[in-house]
């Protein structure tokens, strides 16, 4: 009984700061109570909610779903390579564009931000990548959690 009562805790105080914040803040709020049931409960939410995602978003999560494909439950699993699946989709293309061709030298803030957080984000999936060769190896390698796997590892390998 105590999980869900610190689950429905956490929820509310993320709820708040969704609703007087943003999502951003929410979620960095919730990967601040290091529950990653929390944290998956929130993902089901964004998942269906794609206008909801940004380049920052995707920054701070990227990290968090790496630990979810570790996790010994099989539903936090699936939505670490759901996210994975919706980020390298909606926003492979803008990572790879941005980093591809970095800022000059010229001032622009803007051109910048989004160079450093698409190289983040792009370095974050490439350690994901080599996460998922070795869960391949290992355990993974078979069923439908193992056809997951080797759909999102194919869509990153695209972006090398």
């Amino acid at each position: 009984m105590n999980i869900v009562t610190n689950r429905y805790r956490n929820l509310r105080v993320v709820k708040s700061e969704w609703m007087s914040s943003g999502v951003k803040p929410a979620m960095d709020v919730a990967i601040g109570q290091r529950d990653q049931g929390t944290i998956v409960d929130l993902l089901h939410v964004l998942l269906g909610k794609l206008s909801l995602w940004n380049l920052d978003l995707c920054q701070s999560l990227l990290p968090v779903l790496a630990e979810l494909l570790k996790s010994k439950y099989e539903n936090y699993m699936h939505i670490s390579l759901s996210s994975l699946r919706l980020i390298v989709q909606t926003f492979g293309s803008t990572i790879k564009g941005n980093i591809a061709s970095p800022p000059s030298a010229q001032i622009d803030l803007a051109r910048q931000d989004r160079y450093y957080k698409c190289l983040s984000c792009y370095k974050e999936l490439m350690q994901i990548r080599s996460s998922l060769d070795q869960l391949l190896a290992s355990r993974y390698n078979t069923g439908r959690l193992g056809q997951k796997f080797q759909e999102i590892h194919l869509l990153i390998s695209q972006m090398k």
